[in-house]
């Protein structure tokens, strides 16, 4: 799994043709509609010298262009849908203007529309290919295609991790049998089953002495006598009943 999903995130051409079209100019724009500006702003990591095309509903007004005070040239195309492209550029001779990073391109309608919005755009830098709002989108769907695909990778690498290193269950072995029928081993009450246990295991585990696994209980003659009874009485029948049902079994491969 984390294999293709690597492939996939690090693909950025199909045949020598990139699939993430455009510069990335972080174009971003905003609506002061009581001040009737559209307000656009780009991000392309320092000056860009460049010229700039917006779509906008069809409006009756008059259209200036500015950045940093510093008049623009705006021009207004019609379409026959109803829209309209302003072309932004220096001046109505010259196309490319000088556009600082954190600055502001403002266009200025009057008189105020009742709305404004830019419903699309374009920007041609001089040095640079083209950006536009499809192109954007499409960075925008390709960086959360990656992320799905890093995730995949993630979640790929941790299952093939666990897959290889994870715990693995312990051999089967006589004393494994011996521990899992210790741990099954109940008395009367909880405190009676922890008992059985702790001398269970000091007994068959630790190879201790009887007395050096009754010790650590603190049991007085009498209450030790009665665990070495219900161990008798209980445990040894049952690890008695483990060993015939082995020992049948072990007839039949023979």
């Amino acid at each position: 799994m984390a294999a293709p999903a690597l492939i996939l995130a690090g693909l950025h051409e199909i045949g020598g043709t990139s699939i993430s079209k455009g510069s990335e100019t972080e174009f971003i724009w905003h609506a002061n509609a009581s001040q009737g500006q559209l307000i656009l702003s780009a991000d392309p990591g320092g000056t860009m010298n460049c010229w700039i095309r917006v779509r906008v509903p069809a409006v009756l007004a008059k259209v200036s262009a500015s950045t940093e005070s510093i008049p623009l040239f705006a021009k207004v195309t019609t379409e026959e849908s109803g829209g309209e492209w302003i072309e932004i550029t220096k001046t109505s001779s010259e196309d490319f203007f000088d556009w600082r990073s954190g600055r502001d391109v403002i266009l200025q309608f009057d008189p105020k529309p009742g709305k404004l919005s830019v419903e699309d755009w374009q920007v041609f830098p001089s040095t640079k290919a083209p950006d536009s709002k499809m192109w954007a989108q499409w960075r925008h769907a390709l960086f959360f295609v990656s992320l799905i695909l890093w995730a995949l990778v993630l979640v790929g690498g941790i299952l093939e991790a666990l897959e290889k290193y994870g715990a693995k269950a312990p051999p089967f072995t006589s004393q494994r049998c011996v521990e899992q029928m210790i741990e099954g081993f109940e008395g009367s009450d909880e405190k009676q089953s922890e008992q059985n246990r702790k001398f269970l295991r000091k007994l068959l585990l630790e190879e201790a002495s009887v007395e050096e696994a009754l010790a650590p209980l603190k049991l007085n003659k009498r209450e030790q006598l009665a665990l070495l009874l219900r161990i008798k009485d209980q445990f040894h029948i049952q690890l008695q009943s483990h060993i015939d049902h082995l020992s049948r079994l072990s007839k039949r491969l023979s």
